[in-house]
């Protein structure tokens, strides 16, 4: 059976040695090598649907992909922006070279006349054996933790290659998420696929050219109930919108559930399904939970972010299950009585070892608490040990505890009262604090305890005297530091600092060369990026990708978030 393309056909189905449609004219054999086989989703007689998806059979094949079965999208004339969505998902599917995402060639984007009606615009693509991950939830039920992992990783791979082409995805469901016959995941449907561009962040700020569409909602068009975030409701999709879909994706997967049917809390704003999903362990449950962030600055930074953080998770989740376990509690037990044993032997000094060792575990495990609670039993047992003081002060900062870390650090001074390091750690934290007076007290201390040499402690006054609007001074005191910096971290420090410090003195040209020497050796620095990217707007310079590296990386300094609110209040 030959199947007709025009939706205006008033009886599409055509018996195999046709060449014409008997209905309405129109030809079978589209461009001289594409025959329709059947619709892929439902078509309706009565009333023809905005866009259509048939499997068809390729005769001839392309340059990369040859004959065989494909699908085609067709799209009616309707107006230019969704013209230019699927023109955007050709795109996105010529670029994206991998077997997790149909494969589309050269040509596989044209417009075909219909004997009868409109002009349909109509993309193929290679199709993709396998089944979708709703209808597989419906037929199997919810998933396990280990394949809840397995799943997590394959599809940040995909959203990962997908970011890494300037492009997100706009529309991740489970129906959008093909569990293909080899086992791996595919990622399909771009039809609401988006490029991060100069022009969409105009568009984004209401200052782009008119779409048909109110302002609102001039952007993203693609919205799925209980799948998409607040900010892409609202018209305003971002890349870390992907990670919210994703979060809910899985949410459905671990229960096995409906998300209309998972209770909401008091704000009916966040699902509260981690009851339905009692298999889950805590750490896998509080990443979920961060990808559906309602904050899209709460949410993971970047799909290597997610990467990363992926990685880690199987320790993290053996680590809590054995903090868990019947061997654990015992293993506690035996702990206090060796504790009990050994301030009655005498043997201090050996269990202050002994917890500091087990800290260290603890503190590679990424167990924090854990391993702030070692670090203290370690002190207990010998008040002297300089490296237990240091050590849990340093994990006091990781976890944001800062009068800890700053106690601890102040008791590991008087141990060793003329070490630099620890006079830079405090002032690091008085930094992070943002009480400035504190941060340039200390930092001054460590460069006079190292006699001029620390070069880091340097580099963070001069930082500091920038944001005292002291650029001169910041100026005058990192140039000397430039000449006898080894550290090639600290050098890309110096370059950014000074390149600010120039660009506060309105000497832009300078600015520039330094920043750019700053990125030669580090790249992925957010503040240089938007330091970059300020300093060539102010000399009409390109600052393209440094806007969008400013925006899309990751930074702790105060400063870069009050640049990155610059650049978006700027556009909107």
């Amino acid at each position: 059976m030959s199947f007709c393309i025009s939706p205006w056909c008033s009886q599409r189905k055509n018996p195999d040695e046709e060449e014409i449609c008997q209905s309405c004219g129109t030809p079978l054999l589209i461009n001289d090598r594409i025959r329709l086989l059947h619709p892929l989703r439902e078509v309706t007689d009565l009333m023809p649907s905005e866009s259509e998806v048939f499997e068809v059979e390729d005769l001839k094949g392309s340059y990369a992909i040859p004959p065989g079965r494909r699908v085609l999208k067709t799209l009616r004339t309707v107006d230019d922006k969704r013209v230019e969505m699927l023109e955007r998902e050709i795109r996105a599917l010529q670029m994206l070279n991998s077997p997790g995402f149909p494969k589309a060639d050269l040509g596989d984007f044209f417009e075909f006349q219909p004997s009868n009606g409109f002009p349909l615009y109509c993309i193929l693509m290679t199709k993709l054996e396998g089944q979708d991950l709703d209808k597989w939830i419906q037929e199997n039920g919810r998933i396990s933790q280990d394949k809840a992992l397995d799943w997590l990783k394959q599809l940040f791979v995909l959203l990962h290659q997908v970011h890494d082409c300037g492009f997100f995805h706009r529309d991740i469901k489970p129906s959008n998420i093909l569990l293909k016959d080899d086992g791996t995941l595919a990622l399909i449907d771009f039809g609401g696929v988006r490029e991060v561009t100069e022009t969409y962040l105009a568009k984004l700020s209401g200052t782009g050219e008119p779409t048909g569409f109110d302002k609102e909602h001039e952007i993203t068009i693609v919205r799925t109930p209980m799948f998409s975030p607040p900010e892409q409701v609202n018209g305003r999709a971002i890349p870390q919108s992907d990670f919210y879909a994703v979060g809910r994706t899985f949410v459905t997967l671990v229960t096995g559930l409906d998300l209309f049917d998972i209770p909401l809390d008091g704000e009916n704003k966040r699902l509260l399904w981690r009851g339905k999903a009692p298999h889950i362990d805590p750490p896998l449950a509080d990443f979920i939970d961060k990808l559906m962030a309602l904050s899209p600055k709460k949410r993971p930074k970047t799909t290597g972010d997610i990467l990363d953080q992926l990685d880690q998770l199987p320790k993290r989740i053996k680590w809590y299950r054995r903090v868990k376990s019947v061997p654990f509690k015992i293993s506690a037990v035996v702990l206090a009585v060796l504790f009990v044993a050994g301030v009655f032997q005498g043997g201090r000094i050996g269990l202050s070892r002994y917890f500091f060792r087990i800290a260290g575990e603890s503190e590679g495990a990424n167990n924090l608490e854990a391993a702030q609670q070692n670090y203290e039993l370690a002190i207990k047992f010998d008040p002297g040990d300089y490296a237990a003081y240091n050590n849990l002060a340093a994990v006091c900062q990781v976890l944001k505890k800062y009068p800890c870390a700053i106690e601890n650090f102040k008791k590991a001074l008087k141990i060793e009262p003329n070490n630099e390091v620890i006079f830079y750690n405090i002032a690091s934290i008085y930094d992070d604090a943002q009480d400035f007076t504190e941060a340039r007290f200390y930092y001054q201390k460590s460069i006079e305890v190292s006699q001029g040499e620390f070069v880091a402690a340097i580099n963070n006054v001069a930082r500091l005297d920038i944001l005292d609007d002291q650029p001169q001074q910041a100026v005058k005191s990192i140039s000397p530091a430039l000449k006898k910096v080894e550290n090639i971290q600290n050098k890309a420090s110096l370059y950014k600092n000074l390149g600010w410090a120039y660009f506060q003195l309105e000497q832009y040209n300078k600015a520039v060369f330094n920043l750019e020497n700053s990125v030669e050796i580090e790249a992925n620095e957010a503040s240089t990026q938007c330091l970059l990217a300020k300093a060539k707007n102010q000399l009409n310079l390109p600052s393209k990708s440094n806007l969008q590296l400013c925006l899309f990386l990751s930074s702790e300094l105060p400063e870069v978030w009050t640049w990155k609110q610059e650049f978006v209040d700027r556009l909107e």
